[in-house]
């Protein structure tokens, strides 16, 4: 959740030329030229696009903005996992996994991909209580 009284960046996203992957590379590019001063991009269902910087969390806003649903999660993940066998594997039988991705010539980075405990991911793709993506309800981190 963005930290309160924190106001929100502007971002305008360059028109992809296409969808899918190349969309969500704009997002990326985007949301990586809002500051110099950005440690981690944040995509959670029910929110905006978030930034980290010094520690807190900043939500962006611009034209064709909008919190993302659930869909617009599993789907950005799915253009960053591309088709990482490994990465697809580990995250149907563990529920998260840690993946490197590029945009050749503006950044490197690491993407965390924890959905196990995630009451939006099960829900994006029908899992039910008992399985392997959904922990038990005794095991489940509650964080708001």
């Amino acid at each position: 959740m963005a930290s309160p009284g924190v106001a929100p960046i502007q971002i305008t996203i360059d028109p992809p030329s296409g969808s899918g992957p190349t969309a969500t590379h704009a997002l990326l590019a985007a949301m990586l030229h809002a500051s110099e001063k950005i440690s981690d991009l944040i995509f959670s269902p029910g929110r905006p696009p978030q930034v980290e910087m010094h520690g807190q969390l900043v939500p962006l806003q611009g034209p064709g903005l909008r919190n993302f649903t659930a869909d617009d999660t599993r789907r950005i993940a799915s253009d960053l996992i591309g088709n990482n066998k490994l990465a697809i594997t580990t995250l149907r039988e563990q529920g998260s996994c840690d993946i490197s991705f590029g945009l050749p010539g503006l950044a490197r980075f690491r993407v965390n991909g924890p959905l196990s405990n995630m009451p939006a991911f099960a829900q994006a793709y029908q899992c039910k209580d008992g399985d392997a993506m959904v922990r038990p309800p005794d095991k489940r981190c509650q964080i708001w």
